[in-house]
């Protein structure tokens, strides 16, 4: 016998419909068989509820005639001819009618016993309990499968997108990272360069809490600005540094800042700035000028 036929046996089983020669071969099979040892009590509580689920219904009148018909149309069999009574038919004496034996028969060996002498109606009824049977506990399972592959889904997405905003975040510091290490190598590489000089720069009145450093070569000129906590630029300004030799201060480059208030700059100084000692950061007009009009913001001179 195939798996699947097992597990159908599992269905009538649990409704009493099985026969002997059944119950021992599917006993037989519970015992090697993990799976339907799992469905087999899973079908019974289906059956179970089904008390519980089904509400009650008081047969309508008209249903006794319908049962009586239907037993009418039935063969008698050898063993099920039920003698009757002919004093208690309407015709007269010697004349029968079937529905008054069909009524006692069915009083004298009960609803049951008389399904069970005729194999058309106890199958139908079989059939229709195990029908019944089948889709109550299938939907018992099948609403809790449900439910566990909604909670997995829950847990997934959930992992998904912590998972996305970890990725997401380790992105943004390895990225982080790694313009640190380009800036220190090159901030490495010009203190390297021969004359090469490191100035720090601290805030003034206006911004006391910035500061920057910046190491400049005089022989090529180079320049590179490291600044943090610099107020934000309001719109259409730009931070410029400015190289001051003895003479009239020279423009530089111009820079904003991130949300942090920090900001990298690189730089090539003018001919004119290669011997400047002092170095000044004022906020003016984006794009820069050729002489400061903004305020001082940091300040610094080389040692």
């Amino acid at each position: 016998m195939e798996h699947e036929e097992y597990k159908e046996l599992l269905a009538l089983e649990a409704v009493g419909a099985l026969s002997g020669e059944e119950s021992r071969a599917l006993g037989a099979h519970l015992a090697t068989c993990a799976e339907c040892r799992r469905e087999a009590p899973q079908m019974l509580d289906a059956v179970s509820s089904l008390a519980y689920i089904a509400a009650p219904v008081v047969p309508p009148a008209y249903l006794r005639a319908r049962v009586l018909d239907a037993v009418k149309a039935l063969k008698p069999e050898a063993e099920d001819v039920v003698e009757i009574d002919d004093t208690d038919e309407k015709s007269g004496e010697g004349s029968r009618t079937f529905d008054g034996g069909a009524s006692r028969a069915a009083s004298k060996y009960g609803t049951w016993q008389l399904l069970a002498s005729r194999p058309p109606l106890m199958y139908g009824a079989l059939a229709a309990a195990l029908v019944f049977a089948v889709l109550a506990g299938a939907s018992a399972l099948l609403w809790n499968r449900s439910n566990e592959y909604r909670a997995q889904v829950i847990r997934l997405s959930e992992d998904a997108n912590k998972s996305r905003a970890e990725a997401a975040r380790l992105s943004v510091e390895a990225e982080r990272a790694r313009s640190e290490a380009a800036r220190a190598r090159e901030v490495q590489e010009m203190l390297g360069a021969p004359g090469a000089r490191l100035v720090h720069l601290a805030g003034t009145d206006v911004a006391p809490g910035a500061r920057a450093s910046m190491v400049f070569e005089p022989a090529s000129g180079r320049a590179l600005l490291l600044a943090s906590a610099l107020p934000p630029p309001p719109a259409g300004k730009a931070y410029q540094l400015w190289y001051i030799a003895g003479g009239p201060p020279q423009p530089g480059g111009t820079f904003t800042t991130d949300r942090e208030g920090g900001s990298v700059m690189r730089d090539q100084a003018p001919d004119e700035a290669r011997k400047a000692s002092v170095f000044v950061v004022t906020l003016e007009p984006a794009g820069g000028v050729k002489a400061p009009t903004g305020d001082k913001y940091l300040l610094g001179s080389a040692s």
